[in-house]
């Protein structure tokens, strides 16, 4: 009789007493089986578990990424219009423009000018309006207003 093996796996090789030694080997080989279809399916589990796991965590940094370039460009657009607000800022601060706007719509002048306020009449205000009498046809209100008024 020989013993084949290490660990927990044995495997008997006998010649004389053939069939009972091959049902012991047979059992002790589908032990072993069971042992690594055991482990293998362990071991195919936690790899799929490592695998969604990092396919989700592969998909949050893709995410992350698109939101730091929109924040980039968020970032870019907000610079620029800070440094326009800081020029208008500038120029509102200057007394050329306070002047001006003191002119334009306060009224006010400097010491020794004169303002000069005109009244507004209809005709001032609207100095294109031609006044048709209501009579005339369609026609004539058109020669009249490209032609002039026959006297």
């Amino acid at each position: 009789m020989k013993l084949i093996g290490s660990g927990k796996v044995v495997i008997l090789h006998y010649r004389s007493i053939g069939a009972r030694l091959y049902t012991v080997q047979l059992e002790v080989a589908r032990g072993c089986m069971k042992k690594r279809k055991t482990w293998a399916f362990l071991a195919l589990g936690v790899g799929v578990a490592i695998a969604v796991n990092s396919t989700g965590n592969i998909l949050k940094l893709w995410g992350a990424g698109s939101r730091l370039s929109e924040a980039e460009q968020t970032l870019v657009e907000k610079e620029a219009e800070n440094a326009t607000l800081k020029a208008r800022l500038e120029e509102v601060k200057s007394d050329e423009f306070v002047e001006r706007e003191a002119r334009d719509k306060l009224g006010m002048v400097r010491e020794g000018e004169i303002l000069v306020v005109l009244p507004q009449t209809e005709e001032s205000s609207n100095p294109q309006a031609i006044n048709l009498p209501d009579d005339s046809t369609n026609w004539q209100k058109w020669m009249r207003l490209y032609f002039g008024e026959k006297k």
